[in-house]
């Protein structure tokens, strides 16, 4: 007798099974659409958009970062939402490896660099009296050379689809965070990484702003995340400040 409703249980097993998998397209129809195909602020990243990202990042995305706090959906939805926006399956979501070794600056022999001094924009509105205005003595060029600017480098926010944060430039290095929670150090005339800090999954929208150092550490990288808490790191070396 057993061996008679074999068949039928497994049947019933699988079709249990296959009745739990989500089905991404009404999920995102339910959650996701609202923001990503009708709101007409521009803040969301447009489903056309989000469908042309590897299905890998667009999970990240839903795991890390901001949507963690308005996606309330279970690891299978988050799942089959990239599946369905990407065309094609996804894997299971894993926290981003740190970037390949290549990819961090070399130690310079220079010593380290001062990082309130020469051409720099330092904060959101690059002075004390928020004028969001660089003079062509700071900036090092001319209105008028701005046209004939070339890129020099791109920077790829890992798992992330956009940055929210202005980039601060100060001694030749830029800070900035990113959707994800990261804030990153990088080398401005290479693009290459000094160092990486994980804020918050919430997301780091501020800018940084770069200020003489106390006890151990020369200089200090303020910023704020999306958990409302306020991070100092030492800005040479992106180490927590209070350890």
């Amino acid at each position: 007798m057993r061996l008679r409703f074999a068949p039928l249980s497994l049947l019933f097993v699988l079709a249990g099974a296959m009745a739990q998998t989500p089905d991404g397209a009404a999920v995102y129809a339910k959650h996701c659409a609202r923001c990503h195909e009708t709101d007409k602020t521009g803040w969301s990243p447009r489903k056309e958009v989000l469908a042309k990202l590897p299905g890998e990042g667009i999970l990240a995305q839903l795991h890390l970062g901001f949507m963690t706090m308005v996606a309330t959906l279970t690891d299978e939805e988050k799942r089959a939402v990239a599946a369905y926006l990407a065309g094609k399956p996804v894997a299971p979501f894993r926290m981003p490896a740190a970037p390949p070794p290549e990819g961090f600056c070399q130690k310079s022999a220079g010593g380290e660099p001062d990082l309130l001094a020469g051409p720099r924009w330092n904060g959101w509105g690059v002075d004390t009296e928020n004028s969001r205005f660089q003079p062509a003595a700071m900036a090092g060029l001319t209105a008028e050379q701005v046209p004939r600017l070339k890129l020099k480098w791109a920077f790829a926010f890992p798992g992330a689809v956009a940055s929210w944060s202005q980039p601060v430039v100060a001694g030749g290095r830029v800070f900035v965070g990113s959707i994800n929670g990261s804030v990153y150090s990088l080398d401005a005339r290479t693009g290459c990484t000094h160092w990486i800090y994980q804020a918050s999954p919430a997301g780091v929208r501020s800018a940084v702003s770069i200020a003489a150092g106390f006890g151990g550490a020369r200089f200090v990288a303020y910023f704020g995340d999306l958990e409302a808490r306020v991070h100092a790191v030492d800005a040479l070396t992106g180490k927590d400040y209070g350890k």
